[in-house]
C-alpha cells in the first residue's frame, strides 16, 4: 500500500496535540517497571494510544453531522476503557455504520477484507483508495476524521517514546509489537508524503507507467531466464516477469552489520555494543541500535561502561529511543533538539575540564592560561 498523504494544513504554526488519556501520570505509571522486562505494549500501552486516537477521530466525525451524538461522546467516552463492552456499545450507538467506525485492522491492512479478480480489479481499487485519501488530505484534520486521527498518531509519538524507550517494554514486546508492527503502521498513517507526490503516483498508475502488484508481494528469481517473477497471492493471474530488482526499503539500524568504518572499528575494538532489552519471561531481545546511557547518550562499550566523551543520538540509537529519524517541528520543543543540546553541553564541559586541567605551553597567548568558565 502506498503511504497515506499528509493532510493539507493551511497554518504557519501547527500546535502539538496534548494527550487527554495518555497523561503524565499514566506515562510515569507505565514507565516505573522500565528495565524489568514486564511491560507489554499491546496489553499495557496500546489501549491508551487507541483510545486517544479514536477519541479525536469520533470528535471530528460527529461534530458537524450529529451535534447530539458529539455531546454524548464528550460526556461518556472518557469513562470507558478502550475495547470494553461499554465502549463498544457507546460507539455502536453513536456510529451505527461499522464502515465509519475507527478500525485498526482496516487501517493496518486495508486490502485484507477484499477479494480481487485480477490485476485490473486491484488497480481500479487502489486508484479509488488514492482518490479517497487525497480527498481527506484536502479537507485537513479539522474536517476529515481520518486525518485528525493521523495527526494525533503523529503527535503521540513523544508520549509513546517516553514509555517504550530505554528498556521500557519487554524485549519480546518491543520486537513483535514495535519493530514488527506499530512503527510501520504509525509511519504509514502519519508520516506519508505530501499530497502532491500521491497525485503524481496516481497519475503514473493511471497512465500505466507504474504497476502496483498487490498486498504481500512475493518475488522469486528465475535462474534460467535471468529474470524475477513478482506478484501478489491476493491478486489472481500469472506473475509479472521483470529484469531488474531494486530493494528500496530503508534498512533498519544494526550496528552488528554496519560497514561504516567508524562503527565497524568501534565495535571490533569493544568500544560499543548493540542495545539489549531484557524480558522477564524469555531470553530478551538484542536490537541493532547503539547502546547509550538514558540521559547523557554516552556510548556504552562492550563491558557495559559508558565512555565519558563519546556520544550518539538520532538513527544510530533507534531501539534505544523510538522514532529517531523524525525531523524537528517548530514551536514544540523537539526532543531531538533537546538531546542535541544536552550532548553539546556535555562536550563543552569535557573540553572545559581538559583545558582547565592542562598546563599551557610557554609562548601561548595569556588569555588561554586563565581558567575556563
Amino acid at each position: 500500500m502506498p503511504y497515506r498523504a499528509r493532510a493539507e494544513i493551511r497554518q504557519e504554526i501547527v500546535p502539538r496535540y496534548r494527550a487527554t488519556f495518555l497523561s503524565a501520570d499514566e506515562i510515569a505509571r507505565l514507565r516505573s517497571p522500565a528495565g524489568t522486562g514486564r511491560t507489554d505494549f499491546l496489553r499495557d500501552l496500546f489501549p491508551l494510544v487507541a483510545k486517544e486516537v479514536a477519541w479525536n477521530y469520533y470528535k471530528v466525525l460527529l461534530q458537524t453531522d450529529d451535534p447530539t451524538g458529539h455531546a454524548r461522546l464528550l460526556a461518556e467516552y472518557p469513562r470507558h476503557a478502550w475495547g470494553s463492552p461499554g465502549m463498544e456499545a457507546l460507539l455502536s450507538d453513536l456510529v451505527p455504520d461499522p464502515e465509519l467506525r475507527w478500525n485498526w485492522e482496516a487501517l493496518d491492512r486495508p486490502a485484507d477484507r477484499r477479494e480481487f479478480t485480477d490485476s485490473a480489479d486491484y488497480r481500479a481499487w487502489i486508484l479509488g483508495v488514492l482518490d479517497e485519501d487525497l480527498r481527506h488530505s484536502d479537507l485537513g484534520p479539522a474536517v476529515s476524521a481520518v486525518k485528525a486521527a493521523a495527526a494525533v498518531m503523529r503527535d503521540l509519538r513523544d508520549e509513546v517514546r517516553q514509555v517504550i524507550s530505554h528498556r521500557g517494554l519487554s524485549g519480546a514486546s518491543y520486537r513483535d509489537h514495535i519493530d514488527h508492527w506499530f512503527s510501520g503502521l504509525n509511519n504509514y498513517a502519519a508520516s506519508g508524503p505530501p499530497a502532491t507526490r500521491v497525485r503524481e503516483l496516481r497519475a503514473l498508475v493511471e497512465a500505466g507507467v507504474v504497476q502496483l502488484l498487490g498486498p504481500r508481494m512475493r518475488m522469486t528469481a528465475d535462474e534460467e531466464s535471468g529474470a524475477f517473477l513478482v506478484g501478489s497471492p491476493q491478486v489472481p493471474g500469472p506473475p509479472l516477469r521483470v529484469t531488474a530488482l531494486v530493494e528500496a526499503h530503508l534498512p533498519t539500524t544494526d550496528v552488528r552489520r554496519a560497514t561504516d568504518p567508524l562503527l565497524a572499528s568501534l565495535r571490533s575494538a569493544g568500544g560499543c555494543r548493540a542495545h539489549f532489552i531484557p524480558d522477564a519471561a524469555g531470553p530478551g531481545y538484542e536490537t541493532g541500535g547503539l547502546d547509550v546511557t538514558d540521559v547523557t547518550f554516552q556510548l556504552i562499550d562492550a563491558r557495559g561502561v559508558p565512555h565519558p566523551a563519546r556520544f550518539s543520538y538520532g538513527p544510530p540509537v533507534e531501539s534505544v529511543q523510538w522514532v529517531t529519524a523524525i525531523g524537528a517541528r517548530p514551536h514544540v520543543n523537539s526532543r531531538t533538539l533537546l538531546q542535541g543540546d544536552s550532548i553539546a553541553r556535555s562536550c563543552l564541559k569535557q573540553g572545559m575540564s581538559r583545558l582547565a586541567g592542562t598546563a599551557v605551553p610557554a609562548g601561548r597567548d595569556a588569555e588561554l592560561t586563565a581558567p575556563v568558565r
